[in-house]
C-alpha cells in the first residue's frame, strides 16, 4: 500500500499518482479521482487563504478523508478489503454503459455518504465534534461553485449539456441541494459514531456501508425512464475515458 498522504498537499500529490494510472490503464476510476482532485485543491486554496477557523484540524479532516479513498483505491487495485459502496463504485467502472455523471455520484455516494461521516468521527475522537461544524459547513460553498465548474466540464463530454443549462439551472439547484443533504447526512453519521466504542462503531459502519451500496444500485439502475435516457447520453458521449478524465482535472 502507498504510503499516506500527511498533509493536504501530499494528498493532491497522490491523486495525481491515481489519475496517472487511470489515464494508462484507461479506467473509469479516474472520473471521481479528477472530480476529488479538484475539489481538494480547493479546499487547499481556501486553507491557505485563511478561510476557516481551525484550519489545522480541518487539514487534518481532509487528509484523513482523503487517505480514506486511497486505501479503497489499493485495497480495489490489489484485491485487499474495500468497502461495499466503493467496491460498488469501482467494479461499475469497468461497464461501458454508466454515463460519466453516474460515475462520479458513485463515488460521492460511498465517499460522502459512509467516507466523510467516519473521517469525522475519527479526528474528534477525545475531543468535541461540534466545534469543526462550522468549517465543516462553509466547505458547502466551496462545493457550490465547483458544481458549476463540473457542468461546464461535462458540457464538453455531452455537449447537449450547454445547451440545457442555458435553458434551466434548475439542475444546478437540485444538484447543489443533494450536495448538501448528502453532507448533512455525514455529520448526522458522525454523531452517531463519535460516542460508540470501536467494536460498536465498526458494526455501525458496516450498516451504513450497506446503506450506502443500495443507493449505489439505485444510481446505476434509476428505472426505466431514466434508465432510456442515460442510455442516449452515454452513446453521445464520444471521448475516450483519457480524455475525459482530462476534461474533469481541468
Amino acid at each position: 500500500m502507498p504510503r499516506e498522504a500527511e498533509n493536504i498537499h501530499e494528498a493532491i500529490v497522490a491523486l495525481d499518482d491515481v489519475l496517472d494510472w487511470a489515464r494508462s490503464a484507461r479506467s473509469r476510476i479516474g472520473y471521481f479521482a479528477a472530480l476529488y482532485r479538484g475539489m481538494t485543491v480547493q479546499v487547499r486554496d481556501a486553507l491557505n487563504e485563511g478561510r476557516f477557523e481551525q484550519p489545522d484540524r480541518l487539514e487534518k479532516l481532509d487528509v484523513v478523508f482523503v487517505n480514506r479513498y486511497l486505501q479503497a483505491v489499493d485495497g480495489f487495485r490489489n484485491g485487499g478489503r474495500v468497502t461495499a459502496s466503493w467496491q460498488y463504485a469501482f467494479r461499475t467502472a469497468s461497464s461501458w454503459w454508466p454515463i460519466v455523471t453516474q460515475h462520479l455520484l458513485l463515488g460521492c455516494n460511498a465517499h460522502i455518504n459512509l467516507d466523510l461521516g467516519v473521517a469525522l468521527a475519527d479526528i474528534a475522537r477525545g475531543e468535541e465534534l461540534e466545534p469543526l461544524r462550522s468549517d465543516f459547513e462553509a466547505i458547502n460553498g466551496l462545493l457550490a461553485t465547483h458544481v458549476e465548474t463540473v457542468q461546464q466540464q461535462l458540457a464538453e463530454v455531452w455537449p447537449w449539456l450547454a445547451l440545457l443549462d442555458r435553458i434551466s439551472k434548475a439542475d444546478e439547484a437540485i444538484i447543489n441541494y443533494a450536495m448538501r443533504a448528502e453532507r448533512d447526512h455525514a455529520w448526522h453519521i458522525a454523531e452517531r459514531l463519535h460516542p460508540l466504542d470501536e467494536g460498536n462503531r465498526e458494526s455501525e459502519i458496516h450498516k451504513i456501508d450497506e446503506q450506502a451500496a443500495a443507493l449505489a444500485h439505485v444510481i446505476r439502475h434509476p428505472g426505466l425512464m431514466l434508465g432510456m435516457v442515460t442510455k442516449v447520453v452515454r452513446l453521445c458521449e464520444l471521448k475516450g475515458v483519457p480524455a475525459i478524465i482530462d476534461i474533469l482535472n481541468e
